[in-house]
C-alpha cells in the first residue's frame, strides 16, 4: 500500500511484476499492463526501504507476490488476485480500526496519490502522466470523484 502511494499510485498488478530491472539510476521504469504506457518515476527513498525489506535474492520479483513457482500467465493472474484479496481484507480491518470513513483497499493508495498531488497544485497533466492514464480526461474524472467526496464531507460540517 505504501509503496503504491509513494510510487505514482502503481496498481497492485503492475507492482506484482516489478523486478530489479525496473529500478535504474534512481528511477522506477515499468510498462503499465492496463494501457501499455511506459511509466518513469523517481524512486522515493521510503520506497527503496520497502524494496530492501521485501526483496529476496532467490526470487526475480521485488515483492513476495509472485515467485518462480508460478510459471504460466494464468497461474500468475490467479496468484495476484488471491494475494490482492488477502491484502484488501487486512487493509479493510486496518481501516475499521482507524475509524476511516472509507473502505481501505489497495486502490485507495492510487486515489490518495492523485488527491494529494492535486491538493498540492500539481498540474493534472503531470498527475495523468505519472499514473499512466491514456488521457487527462480519465484523470479529470478520477479527480472529480475525489472532489465530490471532499465537498460532501465539507458540507456535512456546515450545520
Amino acid at each position: 500500500f505504501i509503496f503504491s502511494y509513494l510510487m505514482g499510485g502503481i496498481n497492485f498488478v503492475d507492482m506484482s511484476y516489478l523486478t530489479l530491472s525496473n529500478l535504474e539510476d534512481g528511477k522506477l521504469i515499468y510498462t503499465r499492463r492496463k494501457t501499455g504506457k511506459v511509466i518513469i518515476l523517481p524512486i522515493h527513498p521510503k520506497a527503496i526501504e520497502l524494496v530492501k525489506k521485501y526483496y529476496r535474492d532467490d526470487e526475480p520479483y521485488l515483492f513476495p507476490i509472485l515467485s518462480n513457482f508460478f510459471g504460466t500467465d494464468q497461474q500468475k493472474t490467479d496468484r495476484i488476485h488471491r494475494v490482492m484479496g488477502r491484502v484488501n481484507k487486512k487493509l479493510k480491518i486496518i481501516g475499521i480500526e482507524l475509524n476511516l470513513p472509507i473502505v481501505l483497499t489497495t486502490y485507495v493508495a492510487r486515489h490518495t496519490y492523485a488527491s494529494v498531488l492535486k491538493k498540492e497544485g500539481v498540474p493534472i497533466s503531470v498527475i495523468s502522466e505519472s499514473m499512466g492514464h491514456a488521457t487527462e480526461k480519465i484523470t479529470q474524472t478520477y479527480l472529480e470523484r475525489l472532489d465530490y467526496s471532499q465537498l460532501k464531507s465539507a458540507m456535512e460540517k456546515l450545520i
